[in-house]
């Protein structure tokens, strides 16, 4: 791999423009590394306020539970209550239960989509 300087300013300038401080890249023996100076003054991280929700297997995502309309956005949750089902092959359906109690923020998957292991599913406002 060789990367002409034109190349690797165009990282350098697509670098500037993220809240990145780093970002590497290595393909056999060959790769690069840049760094922005002062990461010192970059703000620490904040923690969302949102809680997600991940699909606990693959399979197909079902809003709800035998017989009972999933959560809209908007809807009021209590803890380890049933927001969906991933049904897998042989008709196995593993339940997703809310990790917290709160108000569902955000839905990600829709009814009847392929869903994979930690796909993001919810966004539960606490």
């Amino acid at each position: 791999m060789t990367m002409k300087n034109g190349d690797m300013q165009s990282v350098l300038d697509w670098l500037k423009g993220t809240d990145l401080a780093e970002v590497s890249f290595k393909e056999g023996r060959e790769g690069f590394s840049f760094s922005m100076p002062n990461t010192a003054s970059i703000p620490a991280f904040q923690p969302s306020r949102y809680v997600p929700v991940l699909s606990p297997a693959v399979g197909v995502f079902r809003k709800g539970s035998a017989g009972k309309a999933g959560a809209a956005e908007g809807s009021a949750v209590a803890q380890e209550a049933v927001l969906g089902m991933v049904e897998q092959a042989r008709g196995k359906a593993v339940p997703v239960p809310a990790p917290r109690a709160g108000k569902i923020a955000r839905t990600f998957a829709s009814d009847g989509e392929a869903v994979e292991f930690g796909s993001l599913l919810f966004f539960i406002e606490p």
